[in-house]
């Protein structure tokens, strides 16, 4: 691993450098590297960043794990597209703040993860925002974010939030990360087009909100969610990719026509029972879960069925 850079001081002509994964502590060098676009300091030993103010026409910088606790230089650095940040481990000197950033007005993805932040106004100047990752911080206000219209996704997993209203401006927001927050209420999500939220370990109760989203990933375990009647709702969301285990009781009440639909495009394989056979079998296990809808015992009966199945496909 390189430890020293020195020896890099005559290659004023770089315009892209990439030294992630090393040992450097000392960035002194690249104070001359004016003509850099694409800078790329990740995972690195480096306490002090004052050599970037320089670089003006940086636009991609990657500082990601790093024990950093100053990114003021940063600020003169008006033409960043990119900026990737965050802290080491935890007994390491971390970033309080980031009123620095308030100048980086072309800024479109910005992630300040790992760190000791909690005031986050310096982000609301950023609108031309498109993916904002500001995961394990301690921010619990999130105000600023309702004047970054053109979010498009949006990380604030392990964070102190239990209000979300200033996201219901967001209409163009496709991908939501609020695991390991105290939210609540997901209301101020009613009429946005997320296809991807993820709400792991929060306080919510309701998801009445959620019913008319066109989703394709749901998460919402470890919460305290007691409502369950969206389940004709929610079964008319493409949710195509992961649906955790708790939301198996959402089966909806149309759930015998598509029992149904998918009895025909079943194929059952490896075993040497007679199709035609193995297919009544199947629909009247089917039927019998079908007459307990309204029992909480509805989960362990669906699994206990699709256990005993050796080999299942379900196609459109």
């Amino acid at each position: 691993m390189i430890s020293d850079i020195s020896g890099l001081g005559s290659l004023t002509n770089l315009e892209k450098l990439f030294l992630w994964s090393n040992k450097i502590s000392d960035i002194s060098v690249v104070q001359n590297f004016i003509n850099l676009a694409e800078l790329n300091f990740g995972s690195n030993r480096i306490y002090d960043i004052s050599a970037i103010q320089s670089l003006t026409q940086l636009q991609t910088l990657y500082l990601w794990t790093n024990p950093i606790s100053d990114i003021s230089p940063i600020s003169y650095l008006v033409k960043l597209n990119t900026f990737y940040v965050s802290n080491k481990w935890l007994g390491s000197q971390r970033i309080q703040q980031i009123t620095s950033i308030r100048n980086l007005v072309d800024i479109q993805t910005l992630s300040v993860c790992k760190t000791e932040i909690s005031d986050i106004s310096a982000i609301k100047q950023l609108t031309k925002l498109k993916l904002l990752d500001l995961s394990g911080n301690k921010i619990s206000d999130i105000t600023s974010v309702s004047n970054l219209r053109k979010l498009e996704q949006l990380q604030l997993s392990s964070n102190k939030i239990q209000d979300i209203s200033a996201m219901k401006s967001l209409l163009c927001l496709i991908k939501l990360d609020i695991n390991f927050n105290g939210v609540v209420d997901l209301s101020p999500l009613r009429y946005l087009l997320l296809q991807e939220l993820q709400a792991t370990d929060n306080k919510i109760t309701d998801i009445q909100a959620i019913q008319h989203l066109e989703l394709k990933l749901l998460s919402i375990e470890a919460n305290f969610i007691q409502n369950l009647s969206l389940s004709e709702q929610l079964a008319e969301n493409n949710l195509n990719q992961y649906i955790p285990p708790p939301l198996l009781i959402l089966i909806s009440k149309r759930t015998k026509s598509v029992f149904e639909s998918f009895e025909q495009q079943i194929q059952l394989s490896e075993f040497q029972t007679d199709l035609q056979d193995m297919s009544l079998k199947f629909k009247q296990k089917i039927n019998r879960v079908l007459q307990s809808m309204n029992s909480i015992q509805l989960i362990p009966k669906i699994i206990e069925l699709f256990q005993k199945l050796n080999s299942m496909e379900i196609s459109q």
